[in-house]
């Protein structure tokens, strides 16, 4: 909470799994996360690979999936850079190519 500078105690977001998660805060109560949500939800190096909507007082796994990346891309992230200048979310996927 912001304007209390305290952490939101009603309803806190809270992951129970072990996994390489990122989260980013869409607003004060939706967050941004990729996780290990089950099969097909991590890359093949180990990182999350669907970015979903949270709505804080939710079940996590009913958030709906709003980025999906390729189980061969490095790992996906989501942030948001100022809604009211770029219109919303931004998706970033990190991928590599090795060649010899």
């Amino acid at each position: 909470d912001l304007i209390a500078g305290d952490f939101v105690k009603e309803q806190p977001f809270t992951i129970q799994q072990t996994a390489r998660s990122r989260a980013s805060y869409k607003s004060r109560d939706v967050l941004l996360i990729g996780s290990d949500f089950g099969a097909q939800t991590m890359t093949q190096a180990g990182f999350p690979r669907t970015i979903r909507e949270w709505v804080r007082g939710t079940d996590i796994q009913d958030a709906p999936v709003v980025f999906e990346g390729e189980p061969s891309d490095i790992s996906v992230a989501s942030y948001i850079d100022d809604e009211r200048v770029r219109g919303g979310g931004i998706y970033e996927v990190r991928a590599r190519i090795l060649t010899n």
